[in-house]
């Protein structure tokens, strides 16, 4: 049974080994047109972030100016923070699965998320939502889980802050209360307990968030356009009303720019 073990050991160090070198590899492939926004927004580097004109917030253009200037401004560079998330990703559900299941439960979980098409396309496309995103929404859980099991102040903490950070990450971050909330319901929770923890949740996530816009706005980031494209507003009124887009014109022309200008 002992040697059963670690040869299943090996095997799965083996396998996730393998898709692993398969996303690396990968890494350094050709930019589709939403990529190179990214792509040219990170180019200005952290010196001049505070005058990128972006239609994102302020936390991914900040990820991928701060790998350009680390790695390079290069198509491996931009697509290592996707990457790396995405590792992070599984990590995190390893971890979630175990905590409310157990090791058996976890390590079936990450297996169909490392193999899904939908993960490895997330680890290598140069976007917001399934990497950057993902990891919010599994880190903000993961320690409200924790705080649940340890009831250590110090996770509620730390979910308030992902959940901030996934405000400030994409709008759609809003999602992780509805989330924590569906599962403190299921779990049967005391109902008294559970509005001072979202309380507490929302009170750290606020300042988190505010934090950030002010930070933004005093690096000069033009915070309006980018929570008005992530609404959806931009493509709301500007198609459907007016018959085109003014605002995503520049990002179009960026696109091209870079298809151009790509080493």
């Amino acid at each position: 049974l002992l040697i059963m073990n670690r040869n299943l050991k090996w095997l799965l160090i083996i396998f996730f080994s393998a898709l692993i070198l398969i996303r690396i590899f990968s890494l350094n492939l050709n930019f589709y047109t939403d990529e190179t926004v990214f792509a040219l927004e990170a180019k200005d580097g952290l010196e001049n972030f505070g005058k990128i004109v972006s239609e994102h917030p302020p936390v991914p253009i900040f990820l991928y100016s701060l790998f350009g200037e680390v790695f390079g401004n290069s198509n491996f560079a931009i697509r290592l923070v996707p990457f790396v998330f995405a590792m992070l990703s599984i990590l995190l559900t390893y971890l979630l699965a175990k905590e409310i299941f157990d090791k058996r439960a976890a390590i079936a979980s990450v297996l169909v998320m490392a193999v899904s098409f939908w993960h490895v396309l997330a680890s290598l496309q140069a976007d917001i939502d399934g990497s950057m995103l993902v990891f919010m929404f599994l880190a903000a859980f993961f320690c409200y889980v924790r705080f649940e099991k340890t009831k250590d102040s110090i996770w509620i903490f730390l979910t308030g802050i992902f959940f901030g950070l996934s405000l400030l990450t994409k709008l759609p971050g809003v999602l992780v209360f509805p989330i924590l909330g569906l599962y403190a319901v299921f779990s049967r929770k005391n109902f008294r307990d559970v509005l001072w923890q979202f309380f507490v949740i929302g009170i750290i996530g606020t300042f988190v968030f505010f934090g950030g816009l002010s930070l933004s706005y005093l690096a000069g980031f033009n915070m309006f356009d980018a929570f008005w494209h992530a609404t959806g507003a931009t493509s709301f009124f500007g198609s459907a009303f007016f018959g085109s887009n003014d605002k995503l014109k520049p990002s179009l022309r960026s696109s091209a720019l870079a298809l151009i200008t790509r080493n």
